[in-house]
């Protein structure tokens, strides 16, 4: 039989590159007939009726190719196809709602199952996940190996397709086209499918919200992204593809940095903070990416005020593994001594003007720039304060005092309406210090900025 389908998908990308849209969708139908769990057939079918003017059947295709990515696991995926379904059907709520039901945060009170609607069942040939107890679930997890990802058409094709003029040819005019397949709702346990990251912490109307902002972007491999220095405003999520993350030395060499796969997020503190891009990112194959800007972010901040508390906790989280990974003072922890540190960081919102180290001060504690502007300042020989150096998102001060048990040598205020990270200082030393590696660094550091700041107060007069 999988010859047969084969045939017949071949079949119709011949009669639909030839003009012949009915007849194309009449054979794409025959091969989901056919093969119900066969994807591409049904990717295919969507794509050629939107080409033939059939923006409903295209739909409810669409729908069918969007619930299989669902019952894979493959959110994102199904985001996307969501994406086009909403290009062609702005009022269409059936497929965001079932992706919410089956993604969004899960309430300790809410029901432990929920359903894909037949219309987006028809692709899965049977029900990928039964509802079952939480301990099955887990159970057939560990010892199952996760689904082959299965690859994202390409949705730019079907763009050109939406401004296509219509032909049909006289032969085909009465292809009865009318056949859609039935299938029964797909029960799933809700602890079997997988968290991702965002999504998983929303509510199911700012899910939907969120899904509504989002923008589809189809980009060629060795197109740049990101590139260091420049102050971002988008954050990118890749659905399929890869990227390459960078940095440029000064004699125009790459120093690759890391390289992502799908599923990642990049460019997030662009939501939050206005700080420079660290990296450079450029895409290593063609991608397919969900965006969302900064002024994308802060409308829906403000009719969600959960997605902007959810988008924060997410830049925290990176910042602080960043953090934690790019410096030499934590290389000494393993992966479960970071989480442990980075859950320990308490968050603080600081109005501009605040001191938050006061010269001659016993330190209050290790302090992490999240959003906003901070600056080390000093009193020259008239009693007028001057900065000595200013501290960008991303910026730590206050370790200098921690890691010498003496008074701060610098104050240290916000510029402006600042949000900050602080470590503790018992935290700090329990969990930091105990390191004899990091506590050499800390010293180092602490010394190194010492110099720093005492060659500036020479250079001012101050000293």
């Amino acid at each position: 039989m999988s010859g047969q389908v084969q045939d017949l998908k071949l079949k119709g990308a011949r009669l639909r590159d030839e003009g012949r849209l009915r007849a194309s969708i009449a054979s794409y139908q025959l091969a989901v007939q056919l093969a119900p769990d066969d994807l591409e057939a049904h990717y295919a079918l969507a794509e050629v009726c939107v080409w033939a003017g059939e923006r409903n059947r295209a739909v409810l295709a669409y729908q069918r190719v969007a619930g299989r990515y669902a019952a894979d696991g493959e959110l994102l995926k199904a985001i996307a196809i969501c994406k086009r379904i909403l290009e062609l059907a702005p009022s269409h709520t059936e497929t965001s709602d079932a992706l919410a039901a089956l993604y969004a945060k899960r309430e300790e009170t809410a029901p432990t199952t929920a359903s894909l609607p037949p219309r987006m069942s028809g692709a899965i040939s049977k029900p990928k996940l039964q509802a079952v107890s939480v301990e099955d679930a887990k159970a057939v997890q560990a010892t199952t190996a996760p689904p082959t990802p299965t690859p994202v058409p390409n949705l730019a094709l079907t763009d050109e397709a939406l401004a296509m003029e219509i032909v049909i040819e006289a032969d085909d005019a009465d292809l009865d086209i009318e056949w859609e397949p039935v299938a029964d709702e797909t029960a799933f346990d809700l602890s079997s499918l997988p968290d991702t990251p965002l999504f998983c912490d929303l509510t199911k109307d700012d899910f939907i919200s969120l899904l509504h902002s989002l923008e589809v972007r189809h980009v060629d491999a060795g197109t740049r992204l990101l590139t260091e220095g420049d102050v971002g405003e988008t954050m990118f999520i890749l659905v399929q593809g890869g990227v390459s993350v960078f940095r440029e030395r000064a004699d125009g060499e790459r120093h690759e940095v890391a390289t992502l796969d799908d599923g990642a997020f990049f460019g997030e503190m662009a939501l939050i903070g206005h700080a420079p891009r660290l990296t450079c990112v450029e895409t290593t194959a063609d991608s397919l990416l969900l965006v969302l800007t900064q002024a994308q972010m802060r409308h829906l901040a403000e009719v969600r005020p959960l997605v902007g508390d959810v988008a924060l906790e997410l830049y925290k989280r990176r910042l602080l593994d960043n953090l934690l990974d790019a410096s030499p003072l934590f290389r000494a922890f393993n992966a479960e001594d970071k989480r442990a540190i980075i859950s320990a960081f308490a968050p603080a919102h600081v109005g501009p003007g605040v001191v938050i180290v006061e010269k001659g001060q016993a330190g209050a504690g290790l302090y992490l720039v999240l959003r906003g502007a901070c600056e080390v300042v000093e009193h020259d020989a008239d009693g007028e304060i001057f900065q000595i150096a200013p501290l960008r998102e991303g910026d730590v001060f206050g370790e200098i005092s921690m890691v010498r048990r003496q008074p701060a040598i610098a104050t240290v205020r916000t510029l402006k309406a600042s949000h900050l990270l602080r470590l503790d200082p018992n935290v700090f030393y329990e969990r930091v210090m105990r390191h004899p590696e990091v506590e050499k660094e800390l010293r180092q550091l602490s010394e190194d900025k010492i110099k720093m700041t005492t060659d500036l107060l020479l250079a001012a007069g101050v000293l």
